[in-house]
């Protein structure tokens, strides 16, 4: 695995700071370093030259394909682009298109991951600023010159970098390297320290603390911040600081006012994307957006307001929906989009609209083609895109709230805040939207409680439409922090500008004195107006509020207003119910008059005007009492009948009273409901909050999961790297554990084990071995104990080969023994050459002992045939013919590799240098081979014999011929070979007066040379010649000494 990399871009004013940077940095940090300064392509870099005096590492110029190695500094030449490739350096010529620094930093976030580490420090422009956004997302590390840094001459480059928001560190360049090198021991040794615990009265203080602090440094307030989510982001920074304490934590804060932004920015999730949620956007282009055009003249605006933009992708989506819609229609209207966001940073990055690709991933190829536009690496959002956005920084917990909205999309906003918060955002929402605007939420978040102002279009996508009201929902705001006279000065001008015209004051004050008691309801039958005079119908009823129209509804007047109000809800049409009695008090009636017509409005939802008239006066209920006799019966009868239909009223309003009973009780179930809901809704955002911090941590998983696979790759190639190179040197390797467990081994152990694949686990003792070798066990312990390789030498048992053992311990990355290597490397051909080379050398002593007989036998035929000849020409001849025969044997002992040479191809060689005579000989005997000595001495003995019987003997005539016989004779002495030469038909045969050389050679030669015997008997009808040379014990047989001997009796 490559160890983390630098990049270090700069620009004008860099080489100061790179000087001091490097004088700064120790020699042994373990990193490597990779410098781009920007520089005239065709321009002549002295950056090395100036580098090195003030740097303790060695700085080199960047070659394309450059191995990275760690403690050194590489500068990339003028003209050229860097990139990471593997862990080597990749040149290419610049283009004037692409932003070097963004290269190189994007690359290394893509090979490197988390040991990428981007450094940016002084120049002009915002090359580097999207090269460390991908160091970050990739989980890297990043760093920053800090402005007031004395060496930052020019401020462009860092601070552009810094207005990424993703910069860890902003620092001043000498406290920089310190900064890398703390950071790459972290990354070395794993650091993951975890944070202890604490109370949750203390996590309350520690938020409590950590929320004024950010309101006093930013403005926020993080009061009603979701308290889990809060403290996990807090975590998340005592992380980084390897702080284990949150209280240490807090005073940390408190005394770096850097930390608390660092807090701010870690906060505000910006998890973000385009078209994040299909199937929701598909709905939004398809219905939603369509409708938000409709009735729109081309001088009116369709407003879309997007809370929490973050870096823009959502208002660029959005946009894109609006533009093509837009596209479709003859006259379209005017186009607004308001992004908001707290986060300033992430504003930059949205109003620039520069995206890198990876970013591009769920945009159609057709919208990137018609809205983006291609710089580099980067996408940018056209012109027409941008002009419809405004990007703003906005609270909606503090700032007052956009107005006339037909679409506001504020998704995974919520989800971060508390129920109080939430029931304090969604009224604002419903302030700032039009009578039917539409409220796009995230896919965990409701409007909770808030169903009198919203209704669900679409709940599984999480789409509202407002619902109309005859007053629109204050939103809320915080309370001011001190007095501002401009207000007092806008309400003195306000004063001057009447509210309403004359003739509608004067239509109020009309319908206030003689307009009658009205109320307007809803489709549920809840009021959301009252007009004046509603007491004398309407009172309030027990318990919790309650603005229901039939819960408010005085006695006798429910059962006709409860059908009126049914009836119009059914027709669509105005319902009158007359002459309702209405029992104001006890002996008080008056009748009453209800009509209930629909009611035309703006905004969406229906809504019913109720209207009640009085009929005629007060009426007192009086005492009855009969006047004559006569009418008495009728007047019972009367009273009877009013008896019982008081009864019936009675027992009606008793039945009626038992249903509100039961309608309260479910309405105070419904209200259990609710706040169970409610319960649920907080635990289903704080699920959604935590995916999306998941999701962040995903995203950081993805890119160590993608490295991970990547050396995974690299670790497979490399086992078949190492599994090829086994197999093709047929090294054998088996690895063992501690217990002689076999864990596994190469393909060429089975050669010296009977091992299968399934062998692994087993005990390698346990396994049948083909070599003489019974000490292995002990070898292995010994190379464990004393952590020394051992070496032997063994045989296999049936002698066909040799190895070369070499038992290793196995050594951890710790230092530990955990188990052993057994290699074994067949030796068999070294050993073979090794005998093979003691064979030459002694065959080469050989021949340098036979070269020095050799020419110890010429010298001696030299010098005798000298002495026996008495003429130059005599001594030629003779001399030749001896060299000759010499040459003969020689010409054999070469065939034959000198070994054995046949004593028949000897005569026979012999004889033919007597050219027409050696038909005449007779030649018999068995088949017998002569050392190379003996085929030697024979050869000049026979050529001696032959020339001798040329000259005086057989050969001297035309008739005569000669017989040479050989045989094995068994002596008391041993077996000996016995050669016998016999001339017959020759002249005459006398003995010689004196010996001459041939009779000397044969004589002595035979003696000493082959310790044999020889006889010559000088017969008068022919020479005859006995010699007799001994087999037993002439010398060894073996093929190394063969040579040594005189010969063998051996057949052809």
């Amino acid at each position: 695995m490559l160890h983390a990399v630098v990049g270090i871009g700069a620009s004008a004013g860099g080489v100061e700071a790179l000087r001091i940077f490097f004088a700064a940095t120790p020699p042994k940090s373990g990193l490597s370093f990779i410098i781009y300064l920007h520089f005239p392509p065709h321009g002549t870099s002295h950056l090395v030259d100036i580098l090195t005096p003030h740097a303790s590492l060695p700085v080199t110029l960047a070659v394309n394909g450059d191995v990275i190695q760690a403690d050194h500094v590489y500068v990339v030449p003028p003209g050229m682009i860097a990139t990471i490739k593997g862990d080597a350096i990749a040149l290419e010529k610049s283009n004037d298109n692409r932003k070097p620094i963004d290269v190189l930093f994007v690359s290394m976030a893509k090979e490197l991951g988390k040991r990428a580490i981007g450094v940016v420090l002084s120049g002009m422009g915002d090359d580097g600023a999207r090269g460390i956004e991908a160091i970050s997302r990739r989980g890297g590390f990043t760093m920053a010159q800090a402005n007031s840094d004395e060496s930052s001459i020019h401020q462009g480059m860092p601070t552009s970098a810094i207005a990424t928001g993703l910069v860890d560190e902003v620092l001043p360049i000498p406290d920089m390297p310190a900064q890398l090198e703390a950071y790459a021991n972290d990354l070395a040794t794993g650091l993951d320290r975890h944070q202890n615990e604490a109370s949750p009265h203390q996590l309350r203080g520690v938020k409590d603390d950590l929320c004024e602090l950010l309101q006093a440094a930013t403005r926020n307030d993080f009061s009603r911040y979701k308290a889990s989510t809060f403290l996990r982001r807090v975590g998340r920074r005592m992380q980084f600081l390897n702080l284990t304490d949150w209280n240490a934590y807090v005073e940390h804060a408190r005394s770096n006012p850097d930390e608390v932004l660092a807090l701010f920015g870690d906060l505000l999730i910006g998890v973000t994307a385009f078209f994040r949620d299909e199937e929701a956007f598909k709905l939004l282009e398809n219905t939603i957006i369509p409708r938000s055009f409709m009735d729109k003249k081309p001088d009116e605006t369709v407003r879309v307001w997007i809370p929490g933009c973050a870096s823009g992708e959502e208002a660029y989506s959005l946009a894109i929906l609006l533009l093509e819609h837009a596209h479709t229609l003859e006259y379209p209207p005017q186009l607004q989009l308001f992004a908001t966001d707290v986060d300033e940073d992430a504003l930059r990055i949205a109003r620039l609209g520069r995206y890198p690709e990876s970013a591009m991933a769920s945009i159609h190829p057709d919208r990137i083609k018609r809205f983006f536009t291609r710089d580099g690496e980067m996408f940018v959002a056209s012109k027409e895109l941008r002009s419809i956005c405004t990007f703003a920084v906005h609270s909606v917990i503090r700032d007052p709230p956009l107005c006339s909205i037909d679409l506001i999309s504020c998704r995974n906003v919520l989800i971060y805040f508390d129920r109080h918060l939430q029931d304090q955002v969604v009224p604002t929402f419903h302030f700032a939207l039009r009578p039917g605007g539409i409220l796009f939420l995230g896919p965990s978040e409701n409007i909770g409680r808030h169903s009198d102002l919203f209704h669900a279009l679409d709940n599984a996508h999480r789409i509202f439409e407002r619902i109309g009201t005859a007053r629109r929902s204050l939103p809320f705001l915080p309370p001011s922090k001190g007095k501002d006279s401009r207000r007092d000065d806008l309400a003195g001008k306000r004063k001057l500008v009447p509210d309403r015209t004359i003739a509608q004051s004067a239509d109020a004050q009309i319908l206030r004195r003689f307009g009658p008691a009205n109320v307007v309801v809803n489709g549920r039958g809840d009021i959301v107006h009252f007009s004046y005079r509603t007491g004398t119908y309407l009172e309030p009823i027990h318990g919790s509020p309650n603005q229901n129209l039939l819960a408010m509804a005085r006695k006798g007047l429910r059962i006709s207003l409860r059908s009126a109000l049914h009836e119009a809800q059914k027709t669509g049409q105005a319902a009158v119910r007359d002459n309702i009695p209405v029992r104001l008090h006890a002996g008080v009636v008056q009748k009453v008059r209800v009509a209930v017509d629909p009611l035309e409005h703006e905004g969406s939802g229906p809504l019913w005007l109720v209207t009640f008239t009085d009929i005629g006066d007060i009426a007192l209920v009086p005492d009855i009492v009969p006047t004559d006799a006569g009418s008495a019966g009728a007047d019972m009868a009367i009273q009877q009948l009013e008896q019982e239909l008081q009864d019936t009223r009675e027992t009606l309003q008793s039945a009626i009273d038992e249903y509100e009973i039961a309608i309260e009780e479910l309405r105070s179930s419904n209200e259990e409901l609710m706040s169970m809901n409610d319960d649920l809704q907080a635990s289903n955002e704080e699920i959604e909050a935590s995916k999306e911090e998941l999701h962040v941590v995903n995203d950081e998983l993805g890119t160590v999961n993608q490295d991970l696979n990547a050396k995974i790759s690299e670790l497979k190639l490399a086992n078949a790297d190492i599994r090829n190179l086994l197999d093709a040197s047929r090294i054998a390797v088996v690895f063992l554990d501690r217990n002689l467990v076999i864990r596994s081994f190469t393909r060429a152990v089975t050669e010296m084990f009977r091992l299968v694949p399934m062998d692994c686990g087993r005990l390698l003792t346990d396994i049948v071995s083909y070599l003489d070798y019974d000490t292995l066990d002990a070898d292995i312990a010994t190379a464990v104990k004393t952590r020394e390789a051992v070496e032997r030498a063994v045989l296999r048992r049936d002698g066909s080969a040799h190895y070369l053992l070499r038992i290793v311990p196995y050594m951890t990355l710790e230092g530990d023994v955990n188990g052993t290597l057994v290699i074994l490397v067949n030796v068999s051909a070294a050993v073979e050459a090794q005998a093979q080379a003691q064979y030459s050398r002694l065959l080469i002593s050989e021949m340098n002992h036979r070269v020095k007989n050799i020419l110890a036998v010429a010298s001696s035929l030299a010098m005798q045939t000298l002495r026996s000849t008495t003429g130059t020409d005599e001594f030629a001849s003779v001399f030749e013919g001896r060299l000759a025969a010499l040459s003969k044997a020689h010409d054999l002992l070469t065939i034959e590799n000198w070994a054995q040479v046949p004593l028949r191809d000897l005569i026979v060689s012999a004889m033919g240098l007597q050219k027409g005579n050696h038909e005449r000989a007779m030649i018999d005997g068995p088949p017998v081979r002569l050392a190379a000595k003996a085929a030697t001495t024979i050869s000049l003995v026979i050529h001696e014999l032959c020339t001798n019987a040329t000259k005086y003997g057989a050969f001297s005539n035309d008739t005569g011929r000669i017989d040479i016989k050989w045989a094995q004779e068994m002596r008391p002495d041993g077996t000996f070979l016995v050669i016998r030469w016999r001339e017959n038909g020759g002249p005459l045969v006398k003995p010689p007066t004196r010996k001459g050389f041939g009779s000397e050679l044969i004589l002595r030669g035979i003696k000493y040379e082959l310790r044999g015997t020889s006889t010559i008997d000088y017969r008068p009808a022919g020479v005859e010649v006995q010699i007799s040379i001994p087999l037993d014990g002439a010398g060894p047989s073996s093929p190394d000494s063969a040579a040594q001997g005189f010969l063998h009796g051996t057949t052809n």
